[in-house]
């Protein structure tokens, strides 16, 4: 009897862990020259994204010229950046704040947060760096301390 209930734990243990695996996602966040509005310029859409632990975020080269860095991430968490129109991918690992900017577009404002889990972790250091990089923009000063008015 006490085998036929190990193999049940073990059994519901690999169906828990399936089932978790399987509802991670892809969630895809556009770079675009023009928001969709008609009107927003050199802009990520969405520029907050609210993800789980497990999800999958892919910046989508909709326009030329864009290239997506982290500013800053939660501890644990590997930050993500690359070359000019190369698709990035990365996988959130850790709960938390990470705000992003495309590094050829910086100055203009084009930026975003994640929030990964719902969780406020990184957010001190989050708010520094969007502290520092707002300190350099040209334009659009308020666009991403809008998306992390966003934070929940």
């Amino acid at each position: 009897m006490r085998k036929f209930f190990e193999k049940t734990l073990v059994l519901i243990a690999l169906l828990v862990l399936t089932s978790v695996a399987a509802e991670a996602k892809t969630v895809k966040v556009q770079m675009k020259n023009t928001g969709s509005d008609g009107a927003s310029q050199m802009v990520f859409e969405p520029d907050f994204v609210e993800a789980a632990v497990g999800d999958t975020i892919q910046f989508v080269i909709t326009d030329k010229l864009h290239q997506p860095k982290s500013l800053s991430t939660p501890a644990g968490q590997k930050g993500f950046g690359g070359e000019v129109d190369e698709p990035i991918s990365f996988k959130v690992t850790k709960a938390g704040i990470i705000p992003f900017k495309c590094e050829t577009h910086a100055i203009l404002g084009m930026a975003g947060v994640i929030q990964a889990g719902g969780s406020k972790a990184g957010l001190e250091a989050a708010e520094e760096a969007v502290e520092e990089y707002s300190e350099a923009l040209a334009m659009n000063h308020d666009r991403i301390k809008g998306a992390m008015a966003k934070i929940k």
